[in-house]
């Protein structure tokens, strides 16, 4: 953001937005696994999504360090949109909403 922007005024605003924005989803995100999850499995579940949400972060920067010296940086974005929004439909596919692979109750969703 910085090298794409002269002024850091003009780069802090969109990294202020995008904190914010990762902060309510990452908020939401747990709030959901709290209340799908069950109760004696939520410790194992949360080390796990946080042993990958650690792993993810270094293995992107590599990836985009690995296609920056062939590919424009707007490329390396567009490539890291997409790879997001496929394993967010992949994810939304093929695992279940609750352990036992049923559907919550929509009142457990919406309590």
């Amino acid at each position: 953001m910085f090298a794409l922007l002269h002024a850091p005024v003009l780069a802090a605003a969109p990294l202020l937005v995008a904190g914010v924005a990762n902060g309510c989803g990452n908020a939401l995100t747990f709030a959901m696994m709290q209340r799908i999850i069950p109760e004696h499995a939520r410790g194992r579940v949360f080390g796990l999504a946080m042993a990958l949400f650690g792993l993810a972060n270094p293995l992107g920067a590599l990836a985009a360090g690995a296609f920056l010296p062939v590919l424009p940086l707007w490329w390396a974005w567009a490539l890291g949109a997409l790879a997001s929004l496929l394993v967010a439909a992949g994810l939304r596919r093929w695992i279940p909403l609750t352990i036992d692979g049923t559907t919550p109750a929509a009142a457990t969703l919406q309590a």
